[in-house]
């Protein structure tokens, strides 16, 4: 689903049908990387079902007291900050997880070549957030990416962007193509332990920044044909046909909210 509608009402709208619709078992929302709407929606979503002061503006009316039985959360194509996300995905006990093409922003500016790897971090922190009885069995992370998103009303920096890889032998030093991997997926077997795979995972993370010779922006994976090809493989990575992707399509009557937007004035 596309819609046109401001931002700031979208959000309003989408908050309110996930605050009816409390029989959700999956949730799958595309963004837009360039608009804000993904941090407030995410913040919401992490957020107590029991407001800490009153409500100062109408979005805040919406108690976040949604979706009991989610088992399933795949988010793409967004900019979020890292407690934001750690908070969402801890709130609800879910089977699987799928972030597709998310850049963890941060507000403070850093100076390349000393960026800080914000995707390990988040690994890391959601490995310590998630209670030891969590039932994730399933975890994938395609495409992954950071960027600098100054607070306004500043302007926007112009900063390397960096893209994050893992490294396939574990060695963050070893910096050849094919070492270099886009995605990282778990899938849990016996005696296995997510817990673990997020904090393995970690250390196996690399930043590419647009100074160094090998980045290729994600931009660049389109061939400029506008036949709707790529979007389709996007659909079909984050399991929404029927293709081979990591996260196959639920078939078993769970209730379902597919939506996304683009270029919201």
């Amino acid at each position: 689903m596309v819609d046109t509608l401001p931002a700031f009402d979208f959000g309003v709208s989408l908050k309110r049908l996930l605050h009816y619709t409390t029989n959700l078992e999956i949730i799958r929302i595309n963004f837009d990387p360039e608009q804000t709407l993904a941090q407030d929606l995410i913040a919401w979503l992490g957020e107590s079902a029991v407001p800490s002061a009153l409500p100062t503006k109408i979005s805040d009316v919406i108690i976040p007291s949604i979706a009991p039985n989610l088992t399933g959360l795949d988010l793409g194509m967004m900019n979020v900050s890292n407690p934001t996300l750690v908070r969402a995905i801890a709130k609800f006990d879910l089977k699987s997880l799928n972030l597709w093409k998310v850049s963890l922003r941060s507000n403070e500016p850093a100076n390349y070549p000393e960026y800080p790897n914000r995707w390990a971090c988040f690994l890391q922190t959601l490995s310590e957030a998630l209670p030891v009885t969590n039932r994730l069995t399933a975890v994938l992370v395609g495409y992954p990416s950071q960027c600098y998103y100054p607070p306004r009303p500043l302007p926007m920096v112009e900063v390397p962007n960096a893209r994050i890889h893992f490294a396939a032998d574990g060695n963050r030093d070893n910096q050849s193509q094919v070492n270099l991997l886009d995605k990282a997926s778990y899938r849990a077997t016996y005696g296995s332990n997510v817990k673990q795979w997020l904090l393995d995972t970690a250390k196996t993370t690399l930043i590419i920044t647009e100074s160094d010779g090998d980045y290729e922006s994600y931009a660049d994976d389109d061939d400029g044909d506008d036949d709707g090809d790529d979007d389709e493989d996007d659909l079909e990575e984050m399991g929404l046909d029927d293709s081979d992707s990591d996260f196959e399509d639920e078939d078993d009557g769970s209730l379902v909210l597919m939506t996304g937007f683009s270029s919201l004035q």
